[in-house]
């Protein structure tokens, strides 16, 4: 019994870390969000992507900010993996 919750307690976590680690981007606007950026937000400087995340992106520091390198590194990463799957996806197949 104990063995059986101790399991399910790791394997929550395990899974709680790989959600997390899922979704980068997401997180990252949430850092912006919680420094005052927002979407529409670029007329006052303050706009979410342009800002703050695409700042980030590029290297540079965002005050109010704080991410590791290595979220942003999978951020980017995730990007390019979906524009590459759009664009995979949007190829017309040949016919024969």
């Amino acid at each position: 019994m104990m063995i059986g919750l101790l399991v399910l307690v790791l394997n929550s976590y395990a899974n709680e870390q790989k959600s997390e680690k899922s979704r980068p981007c997401k997180e990252i606007a949430t850092a912006c969000e919680a420094a005052g950026f927002k979407k529409g937000g670029h007329k006052e400087k303050k706009g979410l992507y342009i800002d703050c995340m695409r700042k980030l992106e590029a290297g540079e520091s965002v005050e109010g900010v704080s991410v590791s390198s290595d979220l942003v590194k999978d951020c980017k990463d995730r990007r390019e993996e979906r524009k590459t799957k759009k664009a995979v996806s949007s190829k017309p197949t040949p016919s024969s």
